[in-house]
């Protein structure tokens, strides 16, 4: 026998008639748990239920991000590695001269630099006395 008009009108709107499948299923599970006393059960299962959804949306949120960041491009601009690999040929293909560093040179020059520390940490009495100065360390040959 068909439904009345009235009520397929009720079933349009949100509310318990409305309810998706899933959602009404818990519902029965949850009322028949209920109705044999096996409270403890009942929660349980709706906390279970509610984990899934929980994942679920975490899933979902995760996806749509994923789509959002695909469709829009990433909030920074990055570079291709390939890219940056001919870059880096190119700028080696220019010759650019390799510098040999000479450790005796580079001992006089950290010597003058380090005679240079030490006179301006004379001149300035006290220097010693603030805080943040460490004693600098010399570097082993």
């Amino acid at each position: 026998m068909p439904r009345p008009a009235t009520e397929r009108v009720k079933d349009a709107r949100p509310g318990p008639a409305s309810v998706p499948d899933a959602l009404r299923q818990i519902q029965v599970s949850a009322r028949a748990l209920l109705d044999e006393g096996q409270v403890e059960e009942t929660w349980q299962y709706f906390l279970s239920a509610l984990e899934a959804v929980l994942v679920q949306n975490r899933d979902l949120t995760w996806l749509v991000a994923k789509l959002r960041r695909a469709y829009r491009g990433t909030q920074s601009e990055r570079l291709d590695p390939g890219q940056l690999s001919l870059r880096f040929e190119a700028l080696v293909a220019e010759g650019t001269a390799a510098v040999e560093i000479d450790p005796e040179t580079e001992a006089q020059e950290d010597a003058a630099l380090d005679r240079e520390i030490e006179r301006a940490e004379q001149e300035r009495p006290g220097a010693a006395d603030q805080p943040g100065h460490h004693p600098r360390r010399r570097r082993a040959g």
